[in-house]
């Protein structure tokens, strides 16, 4: 589960999980309350689009990781309203960057639908450091993302 924001008490309740059970025509709900806080490291960004208007990517890679080739999975979901119904149309492509080299390997791949929102794709962290992996958006063979999207991971 991705939660887009921590809570924040100006807002109302924050994030609960509502659940409703029947039984011989009895209906109940319970609401529980979820406690969402601030990640220490940023892993979902939003963009503005051509086609789906803003969008949030959720990167679902850890922030530290050891040197070498990862898998490396996202999210993707669209702002409708209150809503945030998943998109599976994109390619992501990526490319990796150790910053105190300004430039990093190309054995990237990039990530591709696998459904239901998910995409996978690979990366190639060749030495240990502190890495940004930097996304495109593309659909229909368009880049796509209005926004820069990046993300830090601590390499060893």
């Amino acid at each position: 589960m991705v939660f887009i924001m921590a809570d924040i008490p100006q807002m109302g309740k924050g994030w609960q999980l509502h659940t409703i059970r029947s039984h011989n025509r009895i209906k109940d709900t319970l609401a529980i309350k979820i406690p969402v806080t601030a990640a220490a490291t940023m892993r979902t960004m939003s963009s503005g689009t051509r086609d789906d208007s803003r969008v949030f990517i959720s990167c679902l890679l850890p922030d530290s990781v050891k040197q070498g080739k990862h898998r490396i999975r996202f999210l993707l979901n669209k702002m409708d309203g209150h809503h945030f119904p998943v998109l599976d149309h994109y390619v992501i492509k990526l490319k990796t960057n150790r910053l105190s080299m300004g430039q990093g390997p190309s054995e990237n791949f990039a990530a591709e639908s696998t459904g239901n929102g998910y995409y996978e794709g690979t990366v190639n962290f060749s030495m240990p450091g502190r890495w940004e992996v930097i996304v495109e958006l593309w659909k229909a063979g368009k880049k796509s993302n209005q926004d820069d999207i990046k993300y830090l991971v601590q390499v060893t």
